[in-house]
């Protein structure tokens, strides 16, 4: 198993973690993240409102009440693959970096990251119900054990894994081929401006420069 193949796995196990209810309220782990998060970002006298602007008194990650369970996993959920996130439940809002220690500042991009972690599982419970009423829940869910702490759980199925992994290396598969493509859109139009330059400054158009510049027009019109 690859590198990005084992973080995929990792992060799905995290997910099925995070989407269990909370010991300490009726919500579930993830969404009680969240609910700290922008406790911790409006708290004093609650009205700091403005989640593009850090607040004053500049909380850290480590302020998000994390005691029930590894604070570190907070880490981990902020810096979960994207790979194993359903993109057709939820848009996914960008993340300028990379998270290293609880002891830096709590974001902005951190809470809205976590939100869309928590409606991506409410769009999986909704999907889930659906599928249950249909009667395919033992095709479509993974079977995981927990640990008594909390700890990640693994999954049981390994043609389960299989199957998210081929899913994903065909997701990899099209953002690479929609990568190269538009790199060999970007040559091909440097290479039309060029020709474009040379007939600017020669003040003619070579026969050799025409068919090129008639191969570069069909390329792209591809």
């Amino acid at each position: 198993m690859s590198r990005s193949e084992r973080k995929v796995v990792q992060a799905l196990a995290l997910k099925e973690w995070y989407k269990q209810d909370s010991l300490h309220s009726d919500l579930s782990r993830i969404e009680y993240i969240h609910a700290q998060m922008c406790d911790k970002w409006t708290s004093r006298d609650n009205s700091w409102q403005d989640f593009n602007v850090p607040p004053p008194w500049n909380p850290k990650l480590k302020d998000v009440y994390m005691e029930w369970t590894q604070p570190e996993k907070l880490i981990d959920i902020l810096n979960m693959t994207e790979y194993a996130l359903n993109r057709d439940l939820v848009e996914l809002p960008g993340r300028n970096k990379i998270v290293e220690s609880l002891d830096e500042p709590l974001e902005a991009w951190h809470i809205t990251w976590v939100k869309a972690l928590c409606d991506e599982a409410e769009g999986y419970a909704e999907h889930d119900d659906t599928d249950s009423e249909e009667g395919n829940d033992a095709d479509n869910d993974a079977e995981f054990e927990f640990d008594e702490d909390g700890a990640y759980p693994m999954m049981d199925s390994e043609e389960e894994i299989v199957r998210i992994l081929q899913r994903n290396h065909s997701i990899i598969n099209e953002q690479q081929e929609e990568l190269y493509q538009h790199k060999h859109r970007q040559e091909l139009s440097r290479n039309g401006l060029g020709i474009l330059e040379k007939v600017m400054e020669e003040q003619k158009l070579g026969e050799g420069d025409y068919l090129e510049m008639c191969n570069i027009f069909k390329e792209l019109y591809k």
